[in-house]
């Protein structure tokens, strides 16, 4: 089983799972397994980095709206909008679309300026604003990961006991496979 969401796409996936198998290079149905578990790991990590990323991304308009939406609202007054909007929830429901849509970024970014506001104080409130959220998606990450690198070990461990096997099988007592067999049935030439 895939473990992909509605919005994720088969096809990336499974170029991911080649990918990963042609580093590999399964040798058998359990190395294979292995490498899917591998796969999955990548996997969910990239979907987990994309979490954490939209996480403060979604706090950013709460962020404008702190920064900015006193001082605008304090110009703006009591007012209130054709939706009926007090001009705080106007300028929430404003910085929060604003920030949502690439067309309207540099609008917000000369809003940001105007307010003499940095963009990365925007950022760091936001980072601070998801930092539960974001901690928790580190520690799911961390488990993930750990995972995976369980999986290549084990693959590994697999491959050198299955070498030391056949050397064993191989070089028998006498050291090489020539002196077991002329052990066994005797020397005759």
């Amino acid at each position: 089983m895939k473990p992909l969401l509605y919005y994720e796409r088969e096809a990336d996936y499974d170029a991911l799972l080649a990918s990963v198998i042609m580093s590999i290079s399964p040798r058998d149905s359990v190395e294979f397994i292995k490498a899917k578990e591998v796969t999955d790991c990548i996997w969910e990590g990239t979907r987990l980095k994309r979490l954490q990323h939209d996480a403060v991304t979604a706090e950013l308009p709460k962020a404008v709206h702190d920064l900015i939406g006193a001082q605008f609202a304090q110009t703006a007054g009591n007012d209130f909008n054709m939706d009926g909007e007090s001009a705080k929830e106007d300028v929430y429901k404003r910085t929060r679309m604003a920030t949502q849509k690439d067309a309207v970024k540099r609008p917000l970014r000369d809003l940001l300026k105007y307010y003499n506001v940095d963009e990365q104080v925007v950022h760091a409130m936001a980072f601070k604003s998801a930092l539960p959220f974001v901690e928790k998606i580190v520690g799911i990450r961390d488990a993930v990961e750990q995972r995976g690198e369980k999986a290549l070990r084990s693959i590994e461990q697999r491959r050198l006991s299955l070498a030391a096997q056949t050397r064993s099988l191989t070089h028998g007592k006498g050291g090489s496979i020539i002196h077991d067999v002329t052990e066994v049935y005797g020397n005759k030439t």
